[in-house]
């Protein structure tokens, strides 16, 4: 029986709901956040020097927690530049 004015809620609805109430706080901590330059240079400095120790690049995206699509536009991006130059990009 639905109540004057109120939408009534259908099963579809009350699923969606209540899916979002048990999504957890470490599911949640992948979402994506945009890094600061500063981080971007730092992470990858710290590739680059796992890569010339012999660390697979697979390893060293994962070590640095990054997808390897992230890791080629930040190399694109800010490749050449030092950490107090990627503040004033």
């Amino acid at each position: 029986m639905a109540v004057a004015g109120s939408p009534e809620i259908g099963p579809t609805a009350m699923r969606a709901s209540s899916a979002l109430e048990n999504v957890g706080s470490e599911e949640l901590s992948h979402v994506a956040t945009q890094a600061h330059p500063e981080q971007v240079v730092g992470k990858l400095r710290e590739a680059d020097r796992l890569l010339s120790e012999g660390s697979e690049l697979p390893e060293v995206l994962k070590h640095l927690e990054i997808a390897e699509a992230t890791y080629h536009r930040w190399r694109n991006q800010y490749g050449g530049m030092k950490a107090d130059r990627s503040q004033h990009r």
